[in-house]
């Protein structure tokens, strides 16, 4: 990581200790203890550490949930399917090959048995957005952290359209915010840890 780069990291940090935030600067030696795969650069000395945050395996959490919502009579209805993978698509799967070795211990050992497309949403500032379109009949959920946020967003979205009033958490996020704006910004490939 470069100079910029630490000084974006430090920024970060503030920022979310400033929120009360839980985050710890660890030594190198006690990142390695709590994720012995992972393969930390030489240069790093200090690994930023969020103690409250975990990981759900998307695929475990997403059939949970799925089995939750068939059995209170959710129906899933698919209009179309995806593209095949394209030659690009395999072009990315080799650099993913090509990366991971350099970031988990046996990553160089790793082959690719499937190439799968898959969409996400982002809308163009980069957050969530959730609520009812101008006209009030159509809700709108769109957000690139689905498996963090989901859930969360989930539970406030059926609140809002079962209960008609509006969530406070979801004030910020309206699509109305796009109707001042006379285009949406351009976007651009992320570039930095973190970015979205």
């Amino acid at each position: 990581m470069n100079a910029a780069g630490r000084e974006r990291l430090a920024a970060n940090l503030r920022r979310l200790g400033d929120y009360g935030y839980p985050l710890q600067l660890i030594s190198r030696a006690r990142a390695a203890e709590l994720a012995p795969d992972v393969l930390i650069p030489p240069e790093v000395s200090e690994v930023a550490w969020y103690p409250s945050e975990g990981y759900a395996p998307p695929l475990a959490l997403l059939a949970r949930l799925w089995g939750q919502a068939r059995e209170h009579g959710a129906q899933l209805r698919c209009r179309s399917r995806p593209p095949p993978c394209s030659p690009r698509d395999e072009a990315f799967a080799a650099e993913v090959l090509r990366r991971l070795g350099t970031l988990v211990h046996g990553g160089q050992y790793a082959r690719v048995q499937h190439v799968a497309l898959g969409l996400r949403s982002l809308p163009a500032d980069g957050h969530t957005v959730a609520g009812h379109d101008a006209s009030g009949h159509i809700y709108i959920l769109a957000t690139h952290s689905g498996i963090t946020l989901g859930p969360l967003l989930g539970r406030l979205a059926a609140r809002e359209i079962l209960h008609e009033r509006p969530a406070a958490l979801l004030s910020g996020f309206r699509p109305q915010r796009f109707a001042a704006a006379p285009s949406p910004p351009p976007l651009a490939p992320a570039r930095h840890a973190g970015d979205q």
